[in-house]
């Protein structure tokens, strides 16, 4: 008994403060009968190095803990937790359900993962239950990458037009204005509207090739010069590739007197298959052209009261117009899976936006766009010379001005003597 004493004790005995034999035996044994592997006695050696590995810091080891990190884990938490609180106001009914859409996005190969998904989800409804009266239909646009922070994107169809939408520069909510966008930073945060967009801001935003800084007011600078802050650019180029990338299955919509509605008699049934020609997609809102503008430009009269016709005035995008009337080169289709099969899904795909996808299953339908903002181009980006410097001042013969010969001033007036 004395010997195993002995053997205990010396098992005990601390090694150079890295513990004791005893108690890595013990553990190793513990880790042993915890795991169960397949050939125990081989793997010891590879066991006894694990525990070894594992053991756990001293306070003085631990790794002090930054205060930054600290500060926006708590700010998460209080984000999130704010977004589950009960709503005030009543969340509409034609909210885009977008816990049902992100399970498409999946297969299109974009999305923003589920506990994303879903906490986007309870802020879209709360943004809806407090700007019901500014927009209808929410739904999600996408995000827009920047530099310093990204934008969350969602739009709908705008209650009413901005003071200064007079139909010249600015289009209602009859052109480029019949959408409105709300952005945040991050999910938790404020929904912000941006502005109405004029048709001067949408052809400068064509002519630059800015990342986004993530700051709203932040000035614009390049050449041409931008009429705006970041804001002005940002929805000048969201509501660009909505007109461009917007997309739904033919026969889905149908238009009335310039009105778009659902068709009650729904879409044509289509397969899988035929589904993956762009002849099956139509756009789903009216196109921004040349100049800037879904509407003509109002009749202008000269001198005489005779209209004035501007020849050079691009043509006008009709909406629902089909996607094969594009350019070549502008879209593909593809099936996922790509076997097909009753549970296959469409998605069209943008090329001259990438990140711009709509995806369809049966009767449904989404669009997302996820990217920089940035047009597809085959030519590096070469910002647009300045103009033709003016030329110099006219020479004339300068001719001598005469002698004033008599005094300029008005005379005194003489004082009144006594």
């Amino acid at each position: 008994m004395a010997a195993v004493e002995e053997a205990k004790q010396f098992l005990l005995k601390n090694n150079n403060g890295e513990g004791n034999v005893y108690e890595h035996l013990a553990e190793c044994l513990l880790k042993v009968l915890a795991e169960r592997p397949g050939d125990a006695l081989s793997l010891f050696e590879n066991i006894s190095a694990a525990v070894k590995a594992d053991k756990l810091r001293t306070n003085d080891e631990a790794p002090v803990e930054d205060e930054s990190v600290k500060a926006g884990q708590d700010a998460w938490t209080k984000a999130s937790t704010a977004l589950l609180a009960p709503l005030e106001g009543e969340v509409p009914a034609d909210v885009q359900d977008l816990v049902d859409a992100s399970n498409m996005f999946e297969w299109a190969g974009v999305g923003f993962g589920r506990e994303e998904t879903f906490r986007l989800s309870l802020s879209m409804k709360k943004l809806a239950s407090e700007q019901g009266d500014v927009a209808s239909e929410l739904a999600l646009f996408g995000k827009i990458l920047g530099t310093e922070a990204d934008y969350y994107v969602v739009g709908g169809k705008s209650a009413g037009a901005e003071e200064g939408a007079d139909g010249n520069d600015m289009e209602g909510t009859d052109g480029a204005n019949r959408m409105c966008y709300f952005v945040c930073n991050k999910i938790g945060d404020e929904w912000v509207k941006l502005p109405d967009v004029s048709s001067a801001q949408v052809v400068a935003s064509r002519k630059l090739k800015k990342f986004f800084s993530g700051n709203l007011d932040k000035k614009i600078t390049g050449y041409p010069p931008f009429p705006g802050t970041e804001k002005n650019l940002l929805r000048a180029v969201v509501g660009d590739i909505s007109a461009t990338c917007s997309a739904s299955p033919a026969g889905v919509y149908v238009a009335e007197e310039g009105e778009v509605s659902l068709n009650e008699d729904g879409a044509p049934d289509r397969s899988v298959e035929e589904m993956a020609e762009l002849g099956s997609w139509e756009h789903t809102l009216a196109g921004l052209n040349g100049y800037g503008r879904c509407t003509k430009l109002p009749e202008k009269e000269d001198e005489n009261g005779e209209p004035i016709v501007d020849e050079n005035e691009p043509e006008l995008q009709d909406v629902l117009r089909p996607v094969s009337g594009d350019e070549e080169g502008t879209w593909a289709c593809r099936i996922c899976p790509s076997q097909g099969g009753a549970q296959a899904l469409a998605v069209l795909k943008s090329l001259l936006y990438p990140g711009a996808y709509t995806v369809a299953f049966n009767q449904k339908f989404a669009n997302v766009y996820v990217g920089y903002g940035h047009r597809v181009s085959s030519k590096t980006y070469s910002p647009p010379a300045p103009g033709a410097v003016l030329g110099e001042v006219a020479t004339t013969e300068f001719v001598e001005e005469a002698d004033v010969l008599e005094d300029p001033n008005p005379p005194e007036e003489e004082a009144n003597e006594d």
